[in-house]
């Protein structure tokens, strides 16, 4: 298996986790939302918006155009503080810490 396919399993597994701790959002959010020029849209989405509607498109972009892949992310710890006090979301917190730790060293460590 490829890093690229690697990759894209994190990214699947990631969002499957967010939809198991319903964490996901059917409806699509107002287009002023990606406007933001805050890390995460934090004054405009929630960090799992975010995840969602921002960060896996963008990363799966890079990996359908064999775009080099950022070698430097933070997830885990914004993800720590924004689920906080939400249930059910130790697996997101896990997969979002291996796709941080991938991204960087180009290992997974589960």
């Amino acid at each position: 298996m490829n890093s690229s396919d690697i990759l894209e399993d994190l990214l699947k597994t990631l969002c499957q986790q967010m939809h198991a701790a319903e964490l996901w959002q059917d409806h699509l959010i107002n287009g002023k939302a990606f406007e933001s020029k805050m890390p995460f849209c934090a004054d405009t989405m929630t960090y799992q918006q975010w995840l969602q509607f921002v960060f896996v498109p963008k990363m799966m972009d890079i990996l359908a155009n064999e775009q080099p892949v950022p070698t430097r992310m933070a997830l885990a710890p914004m993800g720590e503080q924004a689920f906080l006090q939400v249930p059910n979301t130790r697996s997101v917190i896990k997969t979002l810490r291996m796709i941080d730790q991938f991204c960087t060293t180009g290992e997974v460590k589960g």
